[in-house]
Formats: C-alpha cells, structure tokens, sequence
C-alpha cells in the first residue's frame, strides 16, 4: 500500500508541501511557492531509503498569462543516469505542446 504524510500546507503564502512513501520505498517530497500571482517555482526529491541513493531532483519555474503559460524544469536522474530540461508551453482553449531536450 502507498503511504502518504502531509507536511505543510499554507494559503496564506501560497506553499504546499507534501511527503509521500510509494511502493518503491522511495521517500517522494514535492514543494510548490507561488513568487508572485503569475510566477511560480517548484521542487521535487526523490529519495531510495534502502540504498541511501538520491533517485531524482527537480527544480524548475513557471510563468502564467492571460491565454497561456510555460514552464521550465530542470531533471536530474539515476538508475540509468540522465539529464533532462522539460519545457512546457500550454497555450488555454487549444491544448498543450511538450517537448523534452
């Protein structure tokens, strides 16, 4: 079964927090802060708690307008080892457009 823990949720200061066990007895944390009304930043950790290993790390933003909005995340894997820079263009009304370099 997947465990879950709530950490931290704030309104007042836009944050949300969470930890998270899945079933690969990986701790899972993820951290979302609202800079202003339209910027965002966002974190995420993957950690393997039977080997120690750190398994993934993500920091990436987030820019939002009007009638679109894009992101930019920057990945970093093990097991294999990979680099990844996501970025995402969602343009409201028409769909999404995703391309991973």
């Amino acid at each position: 079964s997947i465990g879950f823990k709530l950490i931290n949720i704030s309104n007042a200061f836009n944050n949300f927090s969470c930890l998270v066990f899945d079933n690969d007895n990986n701790f899972v944390t993820n951290v979302l802060k609202s800079v202003t009304d339209n910027k965002s930043m966002t974190g995420k950790l993957r950690y393997d708690i039977k080997s120690g290993d750190v398994r993934e790390i993500t920091i990436g933003g987030e820019l939002k307008r009007n009638c679109y909005s894009f992101s930019l995340n920057l990945i970093r894997r093990t097991l294999p080892t990979e680099y990844l820079v996501l970025f995402n263009l969602n343009l409201y009304g028409l769909g999404e457009f995703k391309q991973s370099l």
